[in-house]
Parts: structure tokens; C-alpha cells; sequence
């Protein structure tokens, strides 16, 4: 009968010291986060997304201007015999191919203009093709992405192109303006010569005018020209840094 007690005894023990064990190596460490070893246990942290490529950020395309800038045109005068009257003829005559080479300039302007229009419709497209294969999740990679980069880079090229064409033409109305500036002192200093009659006056104050009037034309051809290259010069700058 001691016996009997005796085992119990000792089973008895052996199921609280297991039951300890269990305790101190398991269920502790499942709520405190402490390994059975008693170091903390180890967690791998979760991989970082994978980075989306940024967008670009698209400008709006140059507002040009839209005037055009075509010389009415010199009244045509009867010859008076005079010595005025012939220097009347020249001046008219010198006037003439001014408003030519200024009809001229003009054409130029709308073509490039035009042409500028075209090609930063054509850029807006390309960009807008290129972000929306990056939002649907293509890779930067991409060989049809990269054909649209770089044919996106070959149209703004085209655009700054344009603004060298356009600063020529800067060039050619200033040398116009300079010469506009001439004919009409040219007009002012033939008032006084002597020998004149009547109608070499009259016609010479409806060249002045005439002469006036196209030195406004030519200002305000070079004002909006001037504009023209600014705008594009700044788009072409912030497209080249969001490229």
C-alpha cells in the first residue's frame, strides 16, 4: 500500500514538472514573443513593393500668337516732273520692297507656326501613349515604350528646330525694322528740299503715312515673334527636364 503511494506520488510530479515545461518553453514564448532559448525571435520583414516608374508630368503646348501681319500695300502716285516728285518715286519705290520682304516674313511665320502646332500635337499624343502603358503597369523597359521615348524626343527636337527658325526670322524683321526707321526719315528730310509743288507734298504725306503704318506692322510683327520664341523655348525646357 506504501508502495502504491509512493508512484502515485512520483507520476504526480512528473506530469506538474511536464506541465511547467510546457508553460515556460511554449506558451510564455507564444505570448511574449520570446524564443525558448530566450533570445527574441526572429521576424522577416516583408518584401518593399516594387517601385512604380513615376509619371510625367505633361505641360500644356505653347500658345502662339495668331495674328498675321500682311502690309496694306503703296499708293501708287503720277510722276510730277519735279526733283521731289522723282525722290518722292524712290522713297515710294524703297517702301514697295519693304512691305515685300515683310509679306514675306509673314508667311514664313504662319508656316512655322503651323508647324509648331502640328508637332506639339503629335508630342502631346506620344506622351500620352507613354503614360498610359505605365499606369496599366509596363516596365520602363519596354521596347514599344522606348519607340515612343525616343520618337517623343525626335518631335521636340523638330519643335526647337522651329525656335532656330524662328530666331532667323527675328533676325530679318529687326534688319526691316532698322530699314523702316530709315525711309521714314528719308520721308521727314524730303520735306525740305527745295522745288517742290503741291502734289509732291501730297503724295509725300500719304507715303509718310503709309510709311508709319508699316513701322507699327513691323513692331508688332517682332513684339508677337518675340513672344512666340519665349513660349516655346520655356515649354521646350520643361518637356526636355520631364523626359
Amino acid at each position: 500500500m506504501t508502495n502504491k503511494r509512493t508512484w502515485s506520488a512520483l507520476a504526480g510530479a512528473a506530469l506538474l514538472l511536464a506541465a511547467c515545461d510546457f508553460t515556460d518553453n511554449v506558451l510564455i514564448p507564444s505570448l511574449t514573443g520570446k524564443s525558448p532559448t530566450g533570445g527574441d525571435r526572429s521576424v522577416i520583414p516583408a518584401s518593399a513593393p516594387e517601385p512604380k516608374p513615376q509619371p510625367i508630368v505633361l505641360s500644356a503646348p505653347p500658345q502662339l500668337g495668331q495674328n498675321s501681319f500682311q502690309p496694306a500695300g503703296v499708293t501708287a502716285g503720277q510722276p510730277t516732273g519735279t526733283d521731289v516728285g522723282t525722290r518722292v518715286e524712290q522713297l515710294r519705290g524703297d517702301l514697295g520692297r519693304l512691305q515685300t520682304s515683310i509679306g514675306s516674313d509673314n508667311g514664313v511665320l504662319q508656316t512655322l507656326r503651323q508647324q509648331t502646332i502640328t508637332n506639339a500635337n503629335t508630342y502631346q499624343g506620344l506622351i500620352a501613349e507613354i503614360q498610359a502603358r505605365l499606369q496599366v503597369g509596363t516596365t520602363p523597359g519596354n521596347p514599344n515604350l522606348v519607340s515612343a521615348w525616343a520618337s517623343a524626343q525626335e518631335t521636340l527636337d523638330q519643335i526647337s528646330d522651329g525656335v532656330g527658325q524662328m530666331n532667323s526670322l527675328s533676325n530679318s524683321v529687326a534688319d526691316s525694322s532698322s530699314l523702316a526707321a530709315f525711309i521714314l526719315e528719308s520721308v521727314s528730310a524730303t520735306y525740305g528740299l527745295s522745288g517742290a509743288i503741291d502734289e509732291d507734298h501730297r503724295q509725300l504725306s500719304i507715303l509718310e503715312d503709309e510709311v508709319n503704318r508699316t513701322v507699327v506692322l513691323i513692331d508688332r510683327l517682332l513684339n508677337e515673334l518675340t513672344e512666340d520664341i519665349s513660349r516655346q523655348t520655356n515649354y521646350i525646357g520643361r518637356e526636355r527636364s520631364n523626359l
